[in-house]
């Protein structure tokens, strides 16, 4: 540590230590104002996040500090929690001995799996009065995995068959209208995406068994979203509604599309007969990966106003994988002999 620095921290346990298999909740509580590093003073405070038992980790935190993650009780049962800085910490089990969490939100709500009172598995969603769970008239149903999530509680989640065994279906939970099932027709859904708004992004089954990409939405409901071929799937949709994916031609091509009400759907191609979409803002600027009229595969930058551009680099194969609300975008460039470097 540099001469004139000082690092004062406070560790606040809630039982004694057991294990070295701990969780610590971290929160910097000032950075101080200094002249040079080396004035300044870093204070911080440590928290230990436990149930009781001597295990735990931490999975997700927000900005108001709350935390959310799994820990052993004092019966040896592996728990879900979550922790507020002014209520301290909570157990979260639908009355099995084992539960998980998957996310918190902004607004505290955590969403996760739980073994329930009948040694079943169910998914909770905590912060609202009701648990996301199914009533009789889905009981041949059962939650397999969380897609996504909104702070008003809305959760996207898939659902196996347990009675036929290979067919899902893609869910979404509201806390005042409950569960719905999202589907184009067919007997296979899967949500990949929700907005603040409600709507809900991913593949499905329409009536003729075309496996095809939906936006749903709460006012207009499902629609499909195809550029003319038998398959395709929307990834991820922004707060302003610009949906990408993948969708395959009447000509057996498959190609990356964004969609929005205001345009429709639009192919997006370098000219081959290929491509994939990564990443959209909310100004609808695609980044993804095409090939060119050559067959050549290479990223592409597609702006609603500047149309879409190819970017390479002699020698190189970019694939484009985020771009940010002001158009940066990252990527990776395989180089020679497979080298990869981020760019």
């Amino acid at each position: 540590m540099q001469s004139g620095s000082a690092l004062h921290h406070t560790v606040q346990r809630g039982n004694p230590m057991r294990s070295t298999s701990r969780i610590f909740f971290c929160l910097a509580l000032a950075t101080l104002l200094f002249t040079s590093i080396a004035d300044a003073q870093f204070t911080y405070t440590l928290t230990e996040l436990s149930l009781g038992g001597t295990w735990g980790t931490a999975v997700d935190l927000n900005d108001a500090g709350r935390v959310t993650g799994r820990s052993q009780n004092a019966l040896g049962d592996v728990q879900a929690f979550v922790y507020d800085p002014l209520t301290g910490i909570r157990e979260l089990s639908l009355g099995g001995t084992w539960s998980a969490p998957t996310a918190i939100s902004e607004t505290g709500q955590v969403v996760g799996f739980s073994q329930n009172s009948e040694g079943g598995q169910s998914a909770f969603v905590y912060g609202h009065i009701e648990y996301l769970g199914f009533p009789n008239s889905y009981a041949p149903w059962r939650i397999t995995g969380l897609r996504g999530y909104n702070q008003k509680g809305q959760v996207i989640a898939h659902a196996h068959s347990i009675i036929v065994g290979a067919f899902t279906k893609a869910l979404l939970y509201d806390p005042t209208r409950g569960i719905q099932e999202l589907t184009l027709g067919g007997s296979l859904s899967d949500p990949n995406d929700i907005n603040e708004s409600g709507q809900v992004v991913g593949y499905s089954e329409n009536a003729a068994g075309e496996s095809q990409a939906f936006v749903y939405d709460p006012i207009q409901g499902i629609q499909e979203l195809s550029l003319g071929g038998d398959h395709g799937g929307a990834s991820k949709i922004t707060q302003s509604g610009y949906v990408i994916g993948y969708s395959a031609t009447g000509m057996g091509e498959g190609h990356a599309f964004l969609y929005h009400p205001s345009i429709g759907i639009l192919k997006l191609s370098l000219g081959g007969a290929y491509g994939s979409a990564q990443d959209v803002n909310e100004a609808g600027q695609v980044v993804g990966v095409s090939e060119n009229g050559a067959g050549e595969e290479h990223a592409f930058f597609y702006d609603p106003i500047l149309g879409i551009r190819e970017m390479w680099l002699t020698g190189t194969l970019l694939w484009t994988l985020r771009i940010t609300e002001s158009g940066y975008a990252i990527g990776l460039p395989i180089l020679g002999e497979g080298e990869r470097h981020p760019f």
